[in-house]
């Protein structure tokens, strides 16, 4: 036997029944303070990285540019 969900939410309306929701959860959002220190890492990781690729291509005997 199959009971539609429009049945129960005919049903709710007229008993006058609430079903409780939960509450929706914010995402996560991060301070400026952790902003600022994740660019800071991301970016000395990018410099970090640049400088990598310039001293592999000086022992390959490359420019690096």
């Amino acid at each position: 036997m199959l009971i539609s969900k429009a049945l129960f939410q005919h049903l709710r309306a007229e008993l006058e029944v609430e079903v409780p929701k939960a509450a929706k959860k914010l995402p996560y959002v991060p301070t400026e303070e952790e902003l600022k220190l994740y660019y800071d890492v991301a970016w000395q990781a990018k410099e970090f990285s640049r400088h990598d690729d310039r001293e592999d291509a000086s022992v390959y005997g490359h420019s690096g540019q």
